[in-house]
This record gives structure tokens, C-alpha cells and sequence, in this order.
């Protein structure tokens, strides 16, 4: 998970940096991959909609980064 997340972050800070041209719907696709990722991790909580909660804020922070709407 966290190296997913990871990679995630590094692709948003190129684009932001410019480097690339930003494709949205592929933008959002590697951030709804992390989600899923986290969400699975969420099955195994103890405290599962916090997690949950926490797996979507990220999703939008992924998104909103790369200068994509939701």
C-alpha cells in the first residue's frame, strides 16, 4: 500500500512540476488504484468507516494535486 501511495505522489509531483502532459482520467485512474488498495487494507480494521473515511480524503488530495477535478 504505501509504496503504491508513494508512487502515486512522485507521478502528481512531476506533473505538477510540468513535466508531463497531465491526462486526467488516467490521473484519476492511478489515484483510484491507491484507494482500492487502501481499502482493502480497511477490511482488516478495527475501526473501518475512519479508514474508509481516510482512503476517500486521500483519493481527493491524489486528484486535486494533479490539478484534475474530481
Amino acid at each position: 500500500m504505501k509504496a503504491g501511495s508513494t508512487t502515486i505522489a512522485v507521478f502528481a509531483a512531476v506533473v505538477l512540476a510540468g513535466l508531463v502532459y497531465v491526462n486526467c482520467p488516467q490521473i484519476r485512474s492511478l489515484c483510484a488504484e491507491g484507494m482500492t488498495l487502501d481499502l482493502a487494507v480497511c477490511a482488516g480494521s478495527k475501526i473501518p468507516v475512519a479508514c474508509k473515511t481516510e482512503a476517500r480524503r486521500k483519493y481527493e488530495m491524489c486528484v486535486k494535486r494533479t490539478t484534475c477535478s474530481l
